[in-house]
């Protein structure tokens, strides 16, 4: 369209209609940004950043929250056409919060005096903590636009963090507000001793500390700068939303000391452009940054490990020597039963002929010089019956994992399809809870479906000694296919139609 436009503007304009109502079909609601214009501390902010930032082709916007529509999400738009390689903002050194740039001679005296207890968390924190004193900071337009509040797991009252009850979510924001408590009576004492003031002690509260620690757990950036590991505060950048096939690129230049964002995908102009923080679970979004992805496909459940004794040491032996030792916990995702979880669940129920057949099996296959022994027995049946037994203990314990939650999976779906006075918290904790639940019932499901094919295949065997290979083979096939091997997501849409 901009080349045509030299040659006509009447073209252009077609062309550009024709562009607009492609993108308003095929792009998803709520991408376009809202009509709004900036409030006044954003229009501040934009002042303030050509001191030292250079934006490319965008702005700061508005825009529908995806889930909740009574919610305005802020992020930044495109401006203009962008296509891959086009910049998105350019940063002076001078600009950001960096731990290897205290912005102080004292304060970095205080970082180097106690670097071997500070993480670098930490360190920004601080940083941050020191700005927010100061009444005449340089980043005073920085922070005047950040969030007045976070919406992470560790910001929730007491009842809306009950409804994580059973998701080890419950435990983990635990644990992170503990941390923050252990921080700040750390931190605190430091800076006490200090001769020089670098903090008001009316500042220095706990409840401003988490503040400005959340300011660095939700926006700041990891980057290796002068040989250093390096966290930093970058204005701007820090207000792209997050999309987690989002494709950007960072560059430092070293000699300009300058960060450099870029994007590697082309945004049509007005809509919404988005960075990446990574493949993360929504449990991980919710604690470390505050927010849900709907249908999430790194979404898990722990599955904890069947008991076997730390002194059972042929157990634990043979699970090592088929590459997949014991562990606290297996990693479950929708739509599949972890294949080193059945093969512990197989091992724990193995009677003792059972082991010492397998050992002996391991053995003769390693002696034979046979490539990847371990990986070809991860996937076998120790027999019929430990099979029958395994796939047991697994249904079992899914059920009772099911029962240490606040309400049922059926509960939580409709609850959420419901939606009506769900806070944003209680929505995203119910959400965390409900998608745990799934992966539980799904490899209950899976479990329980198999246990009668098995206990067929056992009473074959007892009542004739024997199996037709046909039928073995029938039944093996079937049972690698949809248990062992895990199940794509349209077998998973026509057992749940099911």
């Amino acid at each position: 369209a901009e080349y045509m436009g030299e040659k006509s503007n009447h073209v252009t304009s077609m062309l550009v209609l024709v562009v607009l109502s492609l993108c308003h079909t095929t792009v998803p609601p709520g991408t376009f940004a809202l009509r709004e214009d900036k409030n006044i501390n954003e229009e501040a902010f934009a002042t303030w950043l050509e001191g030292g930032v250079t934006l490319g082709k965008v702005d700061l916007a508005n825009f529908t929250h995806p889930i909740f529509s009574n919610y305005k999400l802020r992020g930044v738009k495109a401006v203009a056409n962008l296509k891959a390689g086009d910049l998105i903002l350019s940063a002076s050194d001078e600009m950001v919060l960096s731990t290897v740039s205290p912005t102080t001679p004292e304060l970095a005296k205080f970082l180097t005096a106690h670097a071997n207890v500070l993480s670098l968390e930490e360190r920004l924190t601080i940083q941050v903590l020191v700005e927010i004193n100061n009444s005449s900071s340089k980043w005073s337009p920085f922070f005047r636009v950040m969030p007045h509040k976070f919406f992470t797991s560790c910001e929730f009252t007491a009842e809306e963090l009950r409804q994580l009850e059973g998701s080890k979510l419950f435990l983990e924001t635990k644990e992170r507000q503990k941390m923050f408590e252990d921080e700040f009576s750390k931190i605190s004492k430091l800076l006490k001793n200090e001769t020089v003031k670098l903090i008001n002690d009316s500042i220095l509260t706990f409840p401003v500390f988490k503040y400005s620690r959340l300011i660095v757990q939700t926006r700041a950036f990891s980057f290796h700068i002068h040989q250093q590991q390096a966290l930093v505060l970058i204005p701007f950048a820090d207000m792209l939303n997050h999309k987690e096939d989002a494709k950007i690129r960072w560059e430092y230049d070293s000699e300009q000391h300058k960060f450099h964002l870029f994007t590697e995908e082309p945004y049509v102009e007005d809509t919404q452009v988005f960075n990446s923080y990574g493949a993360r679970s929504n449990r991980n979004l919710l604690l470390d940054f505050g927010f849900t992805v709907p249908e999430n496909s790194h979404d898990f459940y722990e599955f904890p490990p069947p008991a076997i004794s730390p002194s059972d040491s042929k157990r634990l032996s043979i699970l090592s020597q088929l590459g997949s030792p014991y562990k606290p916990g297996y990693v479950a995702k929708l739509g599949s039963i972890p294949e080193d979880l059945l093969v512990a669940v197989r091992i724990a129920h193995a009677t003792p002929a059972e082991l010492i057949k397998l050992e002996r099996d391991i053995q003769m296959r390693g002696s034979t010089g046979a490539r990847n022994v371990p990986h070809q027995m991860l996937n076998q049946s120790i027999s019929v019956q430990n099979e029958i037994d395994s796939l047991n203990w697994i249904a079992n314990a899914s059920h009772h994992l099911l029962t240490t939650y606040r309400d049922t999976y059926e509960e939580d779906t409709a609850l959420l399809e419901k939606g009506e006075g769900l806070t944003r918290n209680l929505f995203n904790a119910i959400l965390i809870r409900q998608i745990e639940k799934r992966i539980l019932v799904h490899i209950a499901d899976v479990a329980s479906s198999y246990i009668p094919i098995l206990q067929w295949l056992s009473e074959y065997q007892h009542h004739t000694g024997s199996t037709t290979v046909a039928r073995m083979a029938m039944v093996e096939a079937d049972y690698i296919e949809h248990v062992l091997i895990p199940l794509n997501h349209k077998a998973l849409e026509e057992h749940e139609a099911d």
